[in-house]
């Protein structure tokens, strides 16, 4: 071999193997052993590199959050129910007025009738029941016309009956229902009667049930 050809073999060769020796030590090629190729990281790996802690980030953890104390009050106790308020009562009926006469006599209407008055000698029906009085309260019963079933017929001021019970027979009217208070001048006075002690104050209720024509006048003698 010519020393030109030889020069340039060797020069070839040299420069090959430099190249080979530039890929080996890059990792580029599968020469020999060398520095190993950087890999694709595992699901395992990724795992490890989350939970493992990257002491460049400081994460700290939030506050607790302050709650505000809160009063909580005890449960209310059982209310005791109430009762509704009472209706008001109803007013009391009125006062009946009691009247008394320049005589001495008191009377008072229970129901005031709205009959005509009677006429003095007409002929009335009057349902009546006596007492004798107990400081102005009935006590021991004399007489009663509801007792026989029927009233008794007078004559309006026909002097028939004690002066009491003709005077406060005279100004009532029919329908009506009225007290009488007769004291004694008025009634049997001091000598009292068959059933009522002398000097006694009787009560007596009156009823005017009707009244007829008046009787007529007598003849002249």
């Amino acid at each position: 071999m010519r020393p030109a050809t030889l020069a340039l073999t060797l020069g070839a060769a040299v420069v090959g193997a430099g190249a080979v020796y530039l890929l080996v030590a890059l990792g580029a090629g599968p020469a020999g052993p060398g520095p190993s190729a950087p890999h694709a990281p595992t699901v395992p790996d990724v795992a490890a590199a989350t939970a493992a802690p990257n002491p460049r980030v400081q994460v700290s953890a939030p506050p607790p959050t302050s709650m505000p104390r809160t009063s909580i009050a005890a449960a209310p106790t059982a209310l005791t129910p109430v009762a509704a308020p009472a209706p008001p009562p109803p007013p009391p009926p009125a006062q009946a007025t009691r009247v008394t006469t320049p005589t001495g006599l008191a009377y008072e209407d229970t129901i005031v009738g709205d009959g005509p008055a009677p006429i003095t000698g007409q002929a009335c029906d009057v349902h009546y029941t006596g007492w004798i009085s107990n400081d102005g309260a009935r006590g021991a019963q004399i007489d009663s016309s509801h007792n026989r079933a029927e009233p008794l017929r007078i004559k309006i001021q026909g002097g028939q009956l004690i002066k009491g019970f003709e005077e406060g027979l005279a100004s009532m009217r029919v329908g009506g229902v009225r007290q009488l208070w007769i004291p004694p001048d008025l009634a049997y006075g001091d000598g009292g009667g068959a059933t009522i002690p002398p000097g006694s104050t009787l009560v007596f209720e009156v009823e005017l049930v009707g009244c007829v024509a008046p009787a007529e006048a007598p003849p002249p003698p």
